[in-house]
This record gives structure tokens, sequence and C-alpha cells, in this order.
């Protein structure tokens, strides 16, 4: 029985184990599992009417979404002179996310005032994490701010004070595959990855759009990023979704206040000319590209 969702990282093992139920009266063993040429686990021994969680060895080389639906299960047990073969169609995949990296935190913009946040504003706050020191109590006022040593003075009541936090924005668009190299998209998905982490690790607002499907994401500040690792995970070559028209609909998809990381995998005519009217329009843009072009 396989895992209706078993994640893995490139090259890495996946993070969840399959049951094994022998049924039989009598031990069972000498069975391998696998999945296309590659071996998923052998099970060595299994006891009558018992159960074991076998861990997949198999790692996977690149992203992908890899289906359960032809799993082959095999054994020359007891004797090792004949071997039995069944196809088991099990519901399921393995979703491998691209192998993200340490990075420098992405230039962001389009600072608001967020609690949490690890940048600080000019300004003060009624909450937050960072103590500032105390004021008089203004009307208005929550009871939930009173700072009761200072008041206790009998200076009248005293309200905390914090430094206002605020978290930036940033916008990240991928070139789902211009070059059609699917190595270099590989490469541009876990630059992508690597960046997104990044500044959701200081505390942003992470935007996220690819050229293929032009359907912008919004990822708060510390989220996991479960959910934008399995849509990298799945994401296909498309060669021709760039073009300076694409990256204008993208553009207008995120908000105007983030400042923007495009990833190419080429450089088509047209648009380093358009990257030129986004920054002369005052937009903050960083554009990487292979190294090879």
């Amino acid at each position: 029985i396989a895992p209706d969702i078993i994640r893995a990282v490139e090259k890495q093992k996946p993070d969840r184990t399959w049951l094994a139920r022998n049924h039989a009266a009598q031990p069972i063993g000498g069975i391998t599992v696998s999945t296309g040429d590659a071996v998923l686990f052998n099970l060595h021994h299994v006891d009558p009417a018992s159960e074991t969680h076998p861990a997949p060895a198999r790692t996977y080389e690149r992203r992908g979404v890899y289906e359960h639906e032809a799993t082959v299960v095999s054994t020359r047990f007891p004797f090792g002179l004949t071997q039995a073969n069944q196809t088991l169609h099990l519901a399921g995949r393995t979703i491998v996310h691209p192998d993200i990296y340490h990075v420098g935190t992405p230039q962001a913009a389009g600072f608001d005032v967020m609690v949490g946040g690890k940048f600080r504003g000019q300004r003060q706050a009624a909450s937050g994490d960072s103590f500032a020191g105390v004021r008089e109590h203004r009307p208005g006022d929550s009871l939930r701010q009173i700072h009761w040593p200072s008041s206790a003075k009998g200076h009248g009541l005293m309200v905390k004070n914090f430094d206002e936090e605020l978290s930036g924005r940033v916008g990240i668009i991928l070139d789902a595959g211009s070059s059609g190299d699917t190595a270099v998209l590989d490469d541009a998905v876990r630059l992508t990855g690597s960046l997104a982490y990044a500044a959701l690790d200081e505390g942003h607002h992470v935007e996220l759009i690819n050229l293929a499907d032009l359907q912008a994401e919004l990822i708060p500040p510390f989220d996991d990023g479960q959910g934008m690792l399995d849509g990298l995970a799945a994401l296909p070559t498309s060669p021709d979704c760039l073009s300076p028209e694409s990256l204008g609909q993208a553009v207008d998809q995120l908000s105007r206040k983030a400042a923007l990381h495009i990833i190419l995998t080429s450089l088509p005519a047209g648009v380093p000319d358009f990257l030129d009217e986004l920054v002369a329009s005052g937009r903050k843009v960083t554009a990487y590209q292979p190294h090879e072009s």
C-alpha cells in the first residue's frame, strides 16, 4: 500500500514509508518492489499475519510527478528457482521537489506594516515584538496596552509602544523553458524556489508567476512553501512562453509595489528592451539568465 502522496527532493530519499501486509499463515520474503527500472525497496522477511513499513530507497535525479500506477512486485521465494511477478495498479504519486539551496535575500520593495515583520519602520505601533518604551495613555488605547509597572508609580496610566514592523514584497517571474532545454529550466526552477524561500525567511511576501499559465500565486511570510514546491515540481517545459507581451501580462498581475525578479532561460529579441522600459518606469528589477547566454 502506497501513501496517496509521497514527497521527495531531487537526489534525496522520499519522506514517507509504504505499508506491506502479510495476510498468510506462513512467512514470506525475498520480495522486490520496483517501478520502471528502479527498485523502490526489498522485503527480506515478513512474519505471518504481520505488517512492516519499508522505506523507499529510490532517489530521483530530477523534479517531477511520478505515478505509482505501474508498481511491480516480484519474488523468488522460497527456493529461488522460479520468479513470480505481479503489476499493482496503485493510486498515489511521488512529487519530487527541486533542490533548494542557500542564496542571499532578494531585493524587496513596497514595505507594509505586518506584525512579525523583520524590518523596522520609522514610526511606532501599539503591538509587535520589538518593545520601544512607554507613553501616556490616550483615548482609544486598549487596556491590553497598559504597562502596569509604570502605571503603578502614580503618574497616570502608561501604555506600551513597539517599533513598527514591516514586510516587503518580492515578485518572481519564471520563464517556463523558452530555451527548450530541460536542464536549463530545472536550474531556473531551483533558483526560483531558492529565491522564494530566502524572501519568505526574511519575512517578505512572495508573489510568484510562471509564463506558461500566467496564474499569480501569493505566498505569505514564513509559509512552508510546500504548495509552491509542488507546482514547481510539475512545471512542464513551454518553449513558446517568453515574449515581451507575456512578460507584460505577468507584470500586470503582480503588485505594483513589488520588486521584480525575472528568471530567464533564454534572451530573445525584444525582452532586453522590455526590461529597460520597466527600469525606466521606476520598478526595481533583477534579471537572471543562463551563464551560457
